[in-house]
């Protein structure tokens, strides 16, 4: 995404801190998706994310979702 949409491809003055800070939550997404399927009710499991990861998760998910959304202006 940050490679392709034109909006993303340059961040202005601070284009390689905030590169960084979108390659972290890239691997954020990635580790959700594993929570997702594995710590969640989402697939049959016994071992739940405990309350405060789940916050975590959920969290970490709201603010990746709406910077792209108020990046690309939706």
């Amino acid at each position: 995404l940050r490679q392709n949409h034109s909006v993303l491809k340059s961040l202005g003055s601070y284009d390689k801190d905030l590169g960084r800070v979108l390659q972290g939550f890239a691997h954020a997404i990635d580790a959700l998706n594993s929570l997702r399927n594995n710590g969640s009710v989402a697939h049959p499991s016994e071992d739940l994310l405990g309350e405060a990861e789940a916050h975590l998760a959920v969290n970490a998910s709201r603010t990746i979702f709406n910077y792209i959304s108020t990046k690309v202006g939706h």
